[in-house]
């Protein structure tokens, strides 16, 4: 009996110990997510001022420079996704620890450094809705970020590129932001339906 006590006091210091790992590599994650979407923004902004005429001596808009200024979320869209689904990812792990060592349970049936998703994927409810691309590409933050870049970037490039055909470019991003907020909200009101069902 005494060996069982010893095995589940050292496993409980291995997941204390995970627990604070988690911790700083999710401030990692976000300090990462943060200056992804500061640099786009960056980008953004400077490929806007001057393609807008700012910097030239006539002030005539750059259509090529609207056009990227329109273009730059999209590179950005694909890291932030990423970083988020990892992001998502640690802090499932963190909050499955958490609920472990708040129920004072001492059964070590639970896996300390589990870097894989397996143990998640039965212990988390929705885990893979919550750590889906699509799912962090409908998050508020790096939607309303991207999908305004986007949005405005195609504006100023229908506005000042004199080809009548551009005016789309605004209207079918404004058309898959709400499609990506739509079926968003969908999928997540269907995953909670299905995690209250259990």
């Amino acid at each position: 009996m005494e060996d069982f006590t010893s095995l589940a006091g050292t496993k409980l210091d291995l997941v204390k110990l995970e627990l604070q790992i988690l911790a700083s590599k999710i401030a990692a994650v976000v300090d990462t997510l943060w200056k992804i979407r500061n640099l786009s923004i960056t980008l953004w902004v400077g490929a806007l001022a001057v393609g807008l005429g700012n910097f030239t001596q006539d002030k005539e808009p750059i259509p090529p420079l609207l056009f990227m200024a329109a273009a730059i979320p999209v590179c950005f869209i694909i890291a932030d996704m990423r970083n988020n689904r990892w992001y998502r990812h640690l802090a499932s792990r963190e909050r499955l620890i958490q609920e472990y060592l708040a129920s004072g349970a001492t059964d070590v049936s639970f896996r300390p450094f589990n870097s894989s998703a397996v143990a998640l994927e039965q212990r988390v409810p929705n885990y893979h809705w919550e750590t889906s691309l699509f799912r962090n590409l409908a998050d508020p933050i790096p939607l309303s970020i991207y999908g305004g870049e986007l949005l405005f970037g195609g504006i100023a490039f229908a506005l000042y590129s004199r080809r009548p055909w551009v005016v789309a470019v605004p209207i079918v991003t404004t058309v898959a932001i709400v499609a990506v907020i739509i079926v968003s909200e969908f999928r997540t009101s269907q995953a909670w339906g299905r995690s209250k069902a259990r």
